[in-house]
């Protein structure tokens, strides 16, 4: 997810081209806000000479920020939390600047070692439709909560969503989605001043009871469970076992265009 708060649309062009394709680039100031709150963003855009209700928090988030500044601007002084500067004027092609906000953005985040970890454990690359689904989700758990979010993003309703997941002999996306809710819980709940009810909101719940009975539900683990570095890789290893079997990679490759952006 990437935070990119410009008001230049060729700017907003740029960064969404050079993105990955499978994440989501927020430019509307309730996005960024919500995301700043409760997401994991893994790099945030700015433009050093514009000025933004959110650059400051951007900032001071921790979040690695590019700036994509201008010949004319002094760039020789980075002001602390820059972790990158990019020049419009040379930058801003789709692959040098796709090099530069993975180079700004580095090292890669909890998300992409979940990536890595279920490729390992199926034992093929994850396709980049199935990538787009778990990014969105993993990055923005109290967005992607429901499956209308994750059907916004296809431009499908939910029952259109479900029967594309059906005709392609693939489980419920409700259960892809359920159970990456679950994962996303074992980042939240890893660290130990989290209250339940603290990760119930931030993960999107409606209640503390809720957030619990429904981690049981889908899992048969406590919260508590997931506190722990084995809860955590018992719910990767379950999840792969039921939804990532070898018969649905080219299953997920079948929808393309789906849950990513296509050039």
């Amino acid at each position: 997810m990437i935070l990119a708060p410009l008001s230049d649309p060729l700017l907003r062009f740029a960064v969404c081209r050079a993105a990955l394709p499978e994440e989501d680039v927020l430019c509307q100031d309730s996005e960024i806000a919500e995301a700043l709150a409760l997401g994991y963003p893994r790099l945030g855009v700015l433009a050093p000479m514009e000025e933004h209700p959110w650059k400051n928090a951007i900032l001071s988030s921790g979040v690695p920020v590019l700036v994509l500044g201008t010949l004319e601007t002094e760039l020789a002084r980075p002001v602390p939390g820059w972790t990158g500067v990019a020049v419009r004027e040379i930058d801003t092609s789709v692959y040098g600047l796709r090099r530069l906000m993975a180079e700004a953005g580095s090292p890669p985040g909890w998300v992409d070692g979940v990536l890595v970890d279920l490729s390992r454990m199926c034992g093929f690359p994850l396709p980049y439709e199935f990538r787009g689904f778990v990014r969105r989700l993993l990055e923005f758990p109290a967005r992607y909560n429901k499956l209308e979010a994750m059907g916004a993003v296809a431009e499908l309703s939910t029952g259109a969503l479900k029967a594309r997941f059906r005709r392609r002999g693939l489980p419920s996306p409700f259960g892809y989605l359920s159970w990456l809710r679950v994962v996303a819980a074992t980042r939240v709940l890893a660290d130990p001043s989290i209250t339940t009810v603290e990760a119930a909101f931030r993960l999107g719940y409606t209640s503390n009871g809720n957030f619990c009975r429904s981690i049981q539900a889908v899992s048969g683990l406590t919260t508590t469970d997931l506190r722990s570095p084995e809860g955590r890789n018992r719910v990767l290893s379950e999840f792969v076992t039921y939804y990532l079997t070898p018969d649905v990679r080219d299953r997920w490759a079948s929808l393309s265009g789906l849950f990513r952006r296509v050039a």
